[in-house]
């Protein structure tokens, strides 16, 4: 997999998101040609970041609960930071300071330093190396500014595909990471080249407390600058 990034990466394009149940169990990947072989080509052994003030633009579109969340959303990699006795990668969404473990593990969501959503210890939406079949399981505590007590969330993820995706900021390889818990369905594209989700598809059932939707989001640019580690 690359490991270093060129000073600029730019990708633009108009988008279209159109809604339809995605079957992500049964979705036949791409075939790739691997250079490197099939060794090194099905495995990333950690989360290569790109450097810090690298941003990108996704476009999310959603319907049912996600409905509010429909719009394009300018995503920009802080880098590294100490926070609350942790090392962390602080990215910002928005109004929102996304902070991840180093290990590319969700921790916590901040708004103007107060915390909106946290999960302890982590939730580990991703684990190292990533390879075709891997699978693990995930327990944490979820708090969540206006729902409530804190709940334990369970759920299991397995790395489905290592596949060509098409999204409107172009073509990449990406594992395909689908999560499931018993009333959410989560499917993430992570490509190991830019180091990011470039696609995610999220379906609620009816039994969520937030009822029944839908997400959509993709890529639609990307603008790096010089590769390093947060």
């Amino acid at each position: 997999m690359r490991t270093r990034r060129a000073l600029l990466a730019l990708g633009m394009a108009a988008v279209s998101v159109g809604f339809r149940h995605v079957d992500l169990e049964h979705a036949p990947p791409r075939p790739i040609e691997h250079p490197g072989g099939p060794a090194a080509a099905c495995q990333a052994d950690g989360p290569d970041w790109p450097a810090p003030g690298s941003r990108w633009t996704l476009r999310r579109v959603g319907t049912g609960s996600y409905g509010a969340e429909t719009g394009t959303i300018v995503v920009e990699l802080l880098g590294r930071r100490r926070w609350q006795e942790r090392d962390v990668v602080a990215l910002r969404e928005g109004p929102i300071t996304v902070y991840v473990d180093l290990a590319h593990r969700l921790v916590a969501r901040v708004q103007r330093n107060r915390i909106v959503a946290r999960y302890q210890p982590y939730e580990a939406i991703l684990a190292w190396p990533l390879h075709v079949g891997r699978s693990w399981h995930d327990e944490h505590v979820a708090a969540e500014a206006g729902e409530g007590e804190p709940r334990v969330v369970t759920a299991t993820y397995r790395v489905q595909a290592l596949e060509e995706i098409e999204v409107p900021a172009g073509r990449f390889q990406a594992f395909r990471v689908v999560r499931a818990d018993a009333v959410e369905r989560i499917a993430r594209w992570w490509s190991p080249d830019l180091g990011i989700v470039v696609k995610l598809h999220r379906e609620r059932s009816p039994l969520h407390r937030r009822g029944p939707g839908v997400l959509d989001e993709q890529l639609v640019s990307y603008e790096f600058v010089a590769a390093a580690d947060p």
